[in-house]
């Protein structure tokens, strides 16, 4: 990781449950906070489909320092990243050293 090629602001969602003004519970959307990035997107991973064909998944891979500012981030979270929200699928920490996150995230739909 180097720190110039950090230089994508990629905020993290935290999908939460509130009440709306009929008491109805609706699912929104909570700011953990803005991570400087470098993004690279992972044209290597397949999945396969139900008639076992082999399909192009749209996957980035997030690459940033880690802060204890913003709290831990896992997999029930998602980023936004050039307009798409993206479903962050796993977060890995190198040898729990807690200088560098890279965090793995699938493609969700338009934002």
């Amino acid at each position: 990781m180097k720190i110039g090629r950090m230089k994508h602001r990629v905020p993290i969602y935290r999908a939460i449950i509130t009440q709306n003004q009929f008491g109805e519970e609706v699912r929104t959307k909570e700011l953990v906070g803005t991570y400087a990035c470098e993004v690279t997107h992972d044209d290597n991973r397949t999945d396969e489909t139900a008639d076992g064909v082999n399909q192009n998944m749209n996957t980035i891979i997030l690459k940033t320092r880690f802060t204890r500012a913003f709290g831990v981030v896992n997999n029930d979270m998602m980023a936004v990243f050039g307009g798409y929200e993206w479903d962050i699928e796993s977060v890995l920490n190198k040898g729990f050293q807690n200088k560098m996150l890279t965090i793995t995230c699938r493609l969700k739909g338009k934002a």
